[in-house]
C-alpha cells in the first residue's frame, strides 16, 4: 500500500463519527457511545464495544463506521450477528499476541480456518461483513482479505441437518410427540396451569409454522373476524426475513380454523379492553404484548410489543413446565418455537404439497430452503406390534392417571360411567370408568387410552383385548388406506400398553403380599 492511500485511510478514520444516525427503520442512536443499546421493531439491540479486546482498539473506528452502514442498510438482527462474530474473531487474533492489532490480514484468515470446523463456519458467516468493511475503505481489514476469503472459500454451516436426520432434540416432532404436546397443552389449560395467552401462542406456532418474530409483530387489528356466522377467520401475518423487507411492511393472509379463530378473537377483545388507554387506537395494540420491562418496548410502531426472543423464551418456559414425554427419548421433549416450524413443514410435505406451495406456506422467497423436507415424504413409519408397543410404553408414558381395583374407587361410580365396547370384549366387560361429569364426544375407548386424565382403568379390565383390537385395526388401515390414517391411534396403543404393564405390576405386588 503506497503512502498516499495510507494517508487517505488514516484521514478518513480520523473523521468524527456522526453525532446521531438512524437504522434502516428510522430508529436513532448515538455512534460515539461505547454501548449501542436501543429497541428496533421487535428486537432489543445491544452492541457493546467494551467486549472487544484492548489489543484491537485501533480497529474500533473502522468497525463502528461499518456497523453504521449495516444498520442503515440491513436488518438489525443481521448486524447483531455480525458484531458477535467480529468480537469472536478479534478475541481469537488477540489471544497470545503482544502489542496492538490494527487490521485483519490474509494470514489471520488462514489461521482462523485451521482452528476447527465450527471456526470455519463462523468465518463463512462473517465473510460478507469483512468484504464490506474492506470495500468501504475503513481501517481494520486489509484489502487482500477479500482475495484470501475468495481463495480459501470457507465452508458454510450445513443447514437442514436436524430436519434431514429427524433429530429427536432439534428436528421435527413425530406424530406421537405432536399429539402428546397438544394433549399436554389442553390438559394444562383445563387445570389452569397455563393461561389463554400461552395456549393460543403455542397453537398459532403449531398451526401456521411462523417465526417468533412474526408472532411478536402481530397486532390485534391483524385478526380478520368474519361478518357472517359461516364466515372464515383470517390472520394478516407480517412477512419477515425478506430482502430489503421492513417488518410489518408486507403481509400474508393465513386462514384460521374456527376452533382457533374464535378463541383468538375473544382473546384479542380482552387484550384491547385491558389496555384501552395505552394507545390512541386500541386495535394497534400487540396481540402478545410485553408485560414486563415495558419501558424498553418503545420502538415507534411497536409500542408494548414483545421481542422475538421473548416469544421464543415463553415457548421454552411453557414446555419446561409441562415436561411432555417422548417415545424417542428418556427425557422430556426439548421444545422451542423452531421445532413447531420444522414440524409444520414436515407434515405439509408428508401431505404431498409441492415445494412451491411449501415455500409459500413457510414464507420463503424460493424453494431452496424447503427442499430438505421433500425427502421426508417417503419416511417409513414404525410397524407396531405387541412387542414394540410394550417396549416403547415405558418411554412414552402416555397414561398418567390412576388405576382402580374396584368400581367403588371410581370418581363417578355407576353404570353410566363404565367404558364398554363390544368390539373389544363380547361379554361387555368394562375397561374402566370415566371420571368426567361433562359429556364427551370422543370415541371410546381409543380416546380414553390416548391419555385422557378422566379415564380410570379397572385393574381387571380387558386391556389386553383392547390393544389386540387397536393393533388389528391399525394393520387393516395400513393395508387399505394411507399410512397417516393408519397411525392416528398409535398414541392410544402405547397408552394401553402402559396400562397393561402397570396392571401387571399391581397384580404381581398383590400376589407377592
Amino acid at each position: 500500500m503506497n503512502n498516499a492511500v495510507e494517508q487517505f485511510i488514516a484521514e478518513r478514520d480520523a473523521l468524527p463519527l456522526p453525532k446521531i444516525t438512524r437504522t434502516r427503520s428510522g430508529i436513532e442512536f448515538y455512534p460515539a457511545d461505547m454501548h449501542w443499546n436501543f429497541r428496533d421493531g421487535t428486537l432489543n439491540i445491544s452492541i457493546n464495544f467494551s467486549l472487544l479486546p484492548e489489543a484491537c482498539s485501533p480497529m474500533l473506528a473502522g468497525l463502528k463506521h461499518t456497523l453504521i452502514w449495516y444498520f442503515e442498510n440491513r436488518a438489525p438482527k443481521t448486524v447483531c450477528g455480525n458484531f458477535t462474530d467480529i468480537v469472536w474473531i478479534m478475541r481469537v487474533l488477540a489471544e497470545g499476541k503482544k502489542g496492538k492489532i490494527d487490521r485483519i490480514n490474509p494470514d489471520d484468515i488462514a489461521s482462523v480456518m485451521t482452528l476447527s470446523a465450527k471456526a470455519e463456519y463462523r468465518l463463512a458467516r462473517i465473510r460478507g461483513f469483512l468484504s464490506k468493511w474492506s470495500e468501504l475503505g475503513y481501517l481494520g481489514v486489509s484489502k487482500d482479505v477479500v482475495s484470501a476469503l475468495n481463495r480459501l472459500a470457507p465452508k458454510q454451516n450445513p443447514v437442514g441437518v436436524a430436519v434431514a436426520t429427524l433429530d429427536p432434540k432439534n428436528g421435527p416432532l413425530t406424530d406421537l410427540e405432536f399429539e402428546g404436546i397438544q394433549i399436554a397443552l389442553n390438559n394444562a389449560y383445563a387445570k389452569s396451569e397455563i393461561g389463554t395467552e400461552q395456549i393460543l401462542l403455542c397453537y398459532l406456532l403449531m398451526a401456521l409454522g411462523v417465526r417468533p418474530v412474526q408472532i411478536a409483530s402481530l397486532k390485534c387489528i391483524d385478526l380478520i373476524v368474519p361478518q357472517t356466522p359461516d364466515g372464515d377467520y383470517f390472520l394478516k401475518v407480517p412477512r419477515a426475513k425478506q430482502t430489503d423487507q421492513l417488518t410489518r411492511s408486507e403481509f400474508k393472509l393465513r386462514k384460521l380454523t374456527r376452533q382457533l379463530g374464535e378463541p383468538l378473537s375473544a382473546y384479542a377483545q380482552l387484550i384491547q379492553s385491558d389496555f384501552v388507554n395505552c394507545l390512541p387506537d386500541v386495535r394497534e395494540f400487540p396481540l402478545f404484548p410485553q408485560r414486563r420491562d415495558t419501558h424498553y418496548a418503545d420502538a415507534p410502531g411497536f409500542e408494548h410489543h414483545s421481542t422475538a426472543y421473548a416469544i421464543s423464551s415463553r415457548v421454552i418456559k411453557i414446555f419446561s413446565k409441562l415436561s411432555v414425554p417422548s417415545e424417542r427419548l428418556t427425557e422430556a421433549i426439548p421444545m422451542n418455537a423452531i421445532r413447531f416450524r420444522r414440524t409444520f413443514a414436515t407434515r405439509a410435505a408428508e401431505e404431498g404439497w409441492s415445494l412451491l406451495v411449501l415455500a409459500e406456506l413457510m414464507d420463503h422467497a424460493n424453494t431452496k430452503n424447503v427442499q430438505v423436507y421433500a425427502g421426508l415424504t417417503s419416511r417409513v413409519r414404525a410397524q407396531f406390534s405387541r412387542k414394540i408397543a410394550m417396549d416403547m410404553a415405558p418411554l412414552a408414558m402416555w397414561f398418567s392417571g390412576k388405576i382402580i381395583r374396584q368400581e367403588s374407587e371410581a370418581t363417578r361410580p355407576g353404570l353410566t360411567s363404565r367404558i364398554i365396547d363390544l368390539r373389544v370384549d363380547h361379554t361387555g366387560a368394562s375397561m374402566g370408568s370415566c371420571g368426567s361429569y361433562v359429556h364427551c364426544g370422543f370415541a371410546r375407548p381409543i380416546a380414553c387410552y390416548s391419555g385422557c386424565l378422566d379415564f380410570e382403568p379397572w385393574l381387571d379390565g380387558p386391556h389386553e383385548a383392547a390393544m389386540d383390537y387397536m393393533l388389528a385395526r391399525r394393520e387393516m388401515l395400513m393395508a387399505t388406506t394411507d399410512a397417516r390414517i393408519a397411525t392416528v391411534n398409535d398414541r392410544a396403543i402405547l397408552g394401553c400398553a402402559q396400562i397393561i404393564l402397570r396392571c401387571r405390576e399391581a397384580l404381581a405386588e398383590e400376589k407377592h403380599d
